[in-house]
């Protein structure tokens, strides 16, 4: 028997439903020729298989066919049925591929601890490793969670790892914030999904009362003084969940006027509710009008129990201090107590005669001030002239300059140095 060439072709096929193998990146396609020696009852033939590292769909098939003899003379020849005359080869995946189990995760604040996966998909008939860490975004460790970076190792048959990290709960109301947890190759591990974002949705709940004002105003005759409850926001409030807080009243010992429980206000111990979507709770206090003339008097509310603790917290304004104004007339005080109306009902010294006892005063202030002016008159003038002939003199010039022999003699001073026995009638007596 001769020596027999036959020529086979390898080609891309799918069979069976099977995803056709790739030539070139899968095997090595082409011709190929199987050589039967003398005498000789089989043959085979290498066909190059490629080991990539990608994960795929397994197995990938192609088909190898035999074309026909050549070169001899041979009687031989080739089978006419065509199924015989084909095979087919799957190539079976090996590539194990890693991935993150989950592509974004949501976690309330008050979460605590999240568990999440790494996944091993392929044979799993090997020991693997990867690591898996985290890196901040909007959220900053560890104030907002607390970071990992740990390696996951996955012995053979081991097709899941699990990941575990820490939300940090804190009692500040801020944005929703995110953070990534990365997997990554460690020994040549095939990764697929490496990242998954974390976002962490606030959940606190700032409760306080709604005004921004710390002192509030009441007046006496008012009856009933309204407050006003709130929490700024609420989204993200578990369903179902209602939320408590309790209004309480307290005298001010500190205070110089402080306002009695039962005989000012009447004392406040209130639990407000605020339903999933609720943000205001209105409380109303009663507010005790009497007829005692009196001051300003003080009390506070504050808020207390915020549950549940988890999310819901108390923020300013907590406190508020009433103050309770008046309207019984004046307060006892120097004058007695008296009461608005201008007649004097017994309780002291109406308004009326408060302002002419003024009024009196002012006028005797008066004419203190006008006597003064008239005794500082009266001393200013001369003794035996009459008033009429008295003139201001205003301040004297200086006196002109003259020599010794031309200086005027000065009637008045020649008078006044006369001596005693000279007589106006011109002369002197003797």
């Amino acid at each position: 028997m001769k020596i027999l060439y036959v020529t086979l072709s390898v080609l891309a096929t799918s069979v069976d439903g099977n995803r056709a193998a790739t030539p070139e990146a899968d095997y090595q396609g082409g011709t190929y020729t199987a050589i039967f020696e003398a005498n000789s009852g089989g043959t085979s033939i290498s066909i190059p298989i490629f080991d990539d590292d990608f994960q795929e769909q397994s197995p990938e098939t192609f088909v190898v066919k035999i074309d026909g003899i050549v070169g001899t003379d041979s009687a031989a020849k080739v089978i006419s049925n065509p199924d015989e005359r084909r095979t087919t080869v799957c190539i079976q995946d090996d590539d194990d591929l890693f991935n993150l189990e989950e592509d974004d995760i949501y976690v309330s604040e008050s979460t605590g601890t999240y568990t999440t996966s790494v996944k091993r998909v392929g044979s799993a008939n090997t020991l693997e490793t990867v690591s898996v860490y985290t890196t901040d975004g909007t959220a900053t460790s560890p104030s907002d969670y607390t970071p990992i970076q740990t390696s996951l190792s996955f012995p053979p048959g081991t097709t899941s790892q699990p990941v575990t990290f820490q939300i940090v709960n804190d009692k500040v109301e801020e944005p929703s914030k995110n953070f990534v947890l990365i997997l990554a190759s460690k020994d040549g591990s095939i990764i697929g999904r490496a990242v998954t974002t974390v976002t962490i949705q606030d959940d606190d709940f700032p409760i306080s009362f709604k005004d921004n004002d710390a002192v509030v105003y009441v007046d006496e005759d008012d009856v009933t003084l309204t407050v006003t409850v709130q929490r700024t926001r609420a989204d993200n409030a578990v369903p179902g969940e209602t939320a408590r807080v309790t209004v309480m009243s307290r005298e001010v010992s500190s205070t110089s006027n402080p306002a009695s429980e039962s005989s000012d206000f009447d004392a406040v111990s209130t639990e407000v509710e605020f339903s999933r979507s609720g943000t205001q709770v209105d409380v109303t206090i009663n507010i005790r009008d009497d007829n005692i003339p009196e001051e300003e008097e003080k009390f506070e509310l504050y808020l207390a129990d915020p549950s549940p603790s988890s999310s819901h917290y108390i923020a300013y304004p907590h406190v508020i201090t009433v103050c309770i104004r008046d309207d019984d007339g004046m307060p006892p005080g120097d004058v007695g107590g008296g009461t608005p109306d201008d007649t004097d009902d017994g309780g002291g010294i109406s308004r009326s005669a408060i302002v002419l006892i003024g009024g009196g005063v002012g006028v005797l202030l008066l004419i203190g001030v006008l006597g003064m002016i008239g005794c500082f008159a009266v001393s200013r003038m001369r003794p035996g002239v009459p008033p009429a002939a008295q003139r201001v003199q205003g301040p004297r010039s200086a006196p002109p300059a003259y020599s010794n022999e031309e200086r005027p003699i000065e009637l008045s001073r020649v008078r006044r140095q006369q001596p005693p026995n000279y007589y106006s009638n011109g002369g002197y007596r003797y």
